[in-house]
């Protein structure tokens, strides 16, 4: 997966911000003072007023504060201070957002260290705060991460077991922010152990449990929860069609890409690869079904992810999978070049008949597209003849257009 520790990292500090650590800190701030702690209370709160700025710029020099801030609360506090894990929790989540900005994994190896410990701190404790559940999220991603590096089973087993010690802390009817990334770890780490590992009879049922997971994180309306659902049970249909070659999974697969696709707009580090999926699964069904309108979108979303592909940190792989695609699709392009031309033609010719009961000439146009051996021509044609269309629909009802644009 691309984005579930991005979303998880965001996630982690839009709620400290908004109802957890932060305004815990500001609310304290005279009962530490001028106990052992007040240093750390500092830096807290020099941190606290960094990131609220890096939110508002996005800025890195505003990131890079709050984490050198984070790393001094860090050293100058210590397991008897009440918020300790809570502060290894945000400076690992900032560490692993640098990361992810600059497409690396640096930190990765220094982020399960410290969550390790926050973890140990607060299970010794006799009541875990609310936030234990937001680091379990965290460890759980990282290891993850580090799986998708070292293909080991272990740091897999570990992504998992923490995943499912996270859901059954998380757990809540309506279903929270963070329950629902307890979800999606735990539908991601099975998709995962499905790609990685070698094929088993329990594939199938591994991947309808991932499944159940993520139609049950949906409930939760976030639009970053929606967005990595569509696309995680995309991928889970995917590898369902591979593994049972019915189609009907294949459309399944292609829908909940464009449903993450619909709700992505130009959010880039998500946006490419869904596009490069996208594009591999139509066509794949171009493949299977000779159908034009496949390969006319497979082309499209290709096109645009390498448009798009120089703006996304640490691209290469991306790079290198657009380029195979690109080639995949090589015996294919003149035919999808074909089937635009007719298809814009058609196009044309049903615009020119809408359009008919309102102009006059519309005969002679048709016969004008009848005649014409030009490419060019054609396309011109048809956007004169859709553009008169358009105004002529716009001036007969315009009071009723307006109206419909004001209820939409």
């Amino acid at each position: 997966m691309t984005s579930l520790a991005e979303l998880i990292t965001s996630n982690q500090l839009a709620i400290n911000y908004r109802q957890g650590f932060f305004s815990i800190t500001r609310s304290i701030t005279g009962f530490f003072s001028p106990f052992p702690f007040s240093e750390a209370e500092k830096a807290v709160k020099a941190a606290t007023n960094a990131l609220r700025d890096y939110r508002k710029s996005q800025q890195g020099q505003y990131l890079t504060t709050a984490i050198a801030q984070y790393r001094r609360a860090y050293e100058t506090s210590n397991e008897k201070h009440i918020h300790f894990p809570d502060i290894i929790n945000n400076y690992a989540a900032l560490l692993n957002k640098q990361d992810r900005l600059l497409g690396i994994k640096s930190s990765l190896e220094e982020v399960i260290r410290l969550l390790e410990e926050a973890r140990v701190v607060m299970e010794k404790r006799t009541r875990p705060t609310a936030n234990y559940g937001i680091l379990l999220n965290n460890l759980g991603q990282a290891y993850l991460d580090r799986c998708r590096v070292s293909k080991t089973g272990q740091d897999l087993q570990s992504a998992m077991d923490t995943f499912n010690r996270a859901r059954s802390q998380n757990g809540s009817f309506p279903v929270s922010l963070v329950y629902a990334c307890s979800l999606i770890g735990s539908a991601t780490t099975l998709l995962t152990a499905c790609e990685l590992e070698l094929p088993a009879a329990t594939d199938v049922k591994k991947l309808h449990s991932a499944i159940t997971f993520l139609k049950t994180a949906q409930k939760q309306r976030d639009i970053e929860i929606q967005v990595e659902c569509y696309r995680q049970l995309a991928s889970a249909y995917d590898l369902l069609y591979k593994k049972t070659t019915n189609r009907d999974n294949l459309d399944l697969s292609i829908g909940h890409y464009a449903q993450a696709l619909d709700r992505l707009h130009h959010q880039y580090r998500n946006l490419v690869p869904t596009l490069l999926s996208l594009a591999k699964q139509h066509f794949e069904r171009h493949k299977l079904t000779k159908a034009p309108n496949d390969l006319i979108t497979a082309q499209k979303h290709r096109d645009e992810a390498k448009a798009l592909v120089d703006q996304v940190p640490g691209a290469n792989e991306l790079k290198r999978q657009i380029e195979d695609l690109t080639s995949n699709m090589a015996p294919y392009d003149e035919r999808g070049q074909a089937y635009k031309s007719v298809v814009s033609l058609l196009d044309a010719q049903k615009c020119i008949d809408e359009s008919e009961i309102l102009l006059p000439n519309a005969e002679e146009v048709k016969t004008q597209i009848g005649t014409s051996t030009s490419n060019t021509e054609l396309h011109a044609m048809h956007e004169l003849s859709c553009e008169t269309f358009f105004t002529a629909y716009c001036e007969d009802d315009l009071d009723n257009h307006q109206e419909m644009i004001l209820e939409s």
